[in-house]
């Protein structure tokens, strides 16, 4: 659109691209892409907002300046506290191995802190002798959990991430590429700190760091949250197509 004349101009047909007419016109601000909607509808709102929200940087990826045990922490806070302006200025380019560790660091206190409520009797629905993986919270059983646990753990990540970039891609989502699903995955995860709290501790982490994946996915890519939304549950409703087929193929004795 022509700030002068307002004349509107087409630069592609969107009449052939379905995906952009269901999760993108929609969600317009006139003149503004997809990506830049949510920013400039509030920066025309309140003009003097976009200098009080500068780029919130990542302490965990600053570990010269924060130290590990404060940029470790801060990263989860400002996750947790603001994860639109912390994900907006998401770098990329650095690499998978800081939000690696970041992940790995956080699934291993949400262990340590399962092994301990376990203990205690705090848990419901599974004795302290039981454990993880059907070993004993106590001796070898949990050494042998702790050791390969992120082992198992690395490997689930990274297979993850491979199915959501994928999903995200055939929505046409995944404009940061791997790097940016397996940012969006690691340190979409921070919530899931309040796991060492005992009994809905989980279950509150697991639903906030569902919400601060998906603005991550938004932001990171600079996508839409319908297409986001649309690539988390597709490899669900994939299953369960699959599943139906073969349960009506079993029935119908093929």
């Amino acid at each position: 659109t022509c700030p002068k004349c307002h004349e509107k101009f087409n630069f592609r047909d969107t009449a052939d691209d379905p995906m952009d007419i269901l999760f993108e016109e929609g969600m317009k601000v006139e003149g503004i892409g997809p990506e830049e909607n949510i920013s400039a509808a509030t920066e025309e709102t309140d003009p003097g907002r976009a200098e009080a929200q500068p780029e919130m940087d990542l302490p965990w990826e600053s570990l010269d300046r924060y130290g590990v045990v404060t940029g470790f922490t801060q990263t989860i806070l400002r996750v947790m506290k603001n994860p639109i302006r912390l994900f907006r200025s998401m770098p990329l380019g650095g690499g998978i191995s800081k939000p690696l560790i970041f992940y790995l660091l956080l699934a291993e206190i949400d262990i340590l802190f399962q092994f301990l409520w376990t203990n205690l009797g705090v848990t419901g629905g599974m004795q302290p002798e039981d454990g993880l993986f059907g070993m004993g919270t106590t001796g070898t059983g949990s050494l042998m959990v702790l050791f390969f646990y992120p082992f198992f753990l690395t490997l689930g990540l990274f297979l993850g991430s491979a199915v959501i970039h994928l999903c995200l891609r055939m929505v046409r989502g995944a404009s940061a590429g791997y790097e940016g699903t397996f940012r969006a995955v690691t340190y979409g995860s921070a919530p899931m700190i309040m796991s060492i709290f005992p009994l809905i501790g989980q279950i509150v982490g697991a639903v906030w760091a569902l919400a601060t994946t998906i603005i991550a996915y938004r932001y990171i890519h600079k996508t839409t949250y319908p297409r986001v939304v649309l690539a988390i549950f597709l490899p669900a409703a994939l299953l369960l197509v699959m599943a139906l087929l073969i349960l009506t193929g079993s029935r119908s004795g093929i």
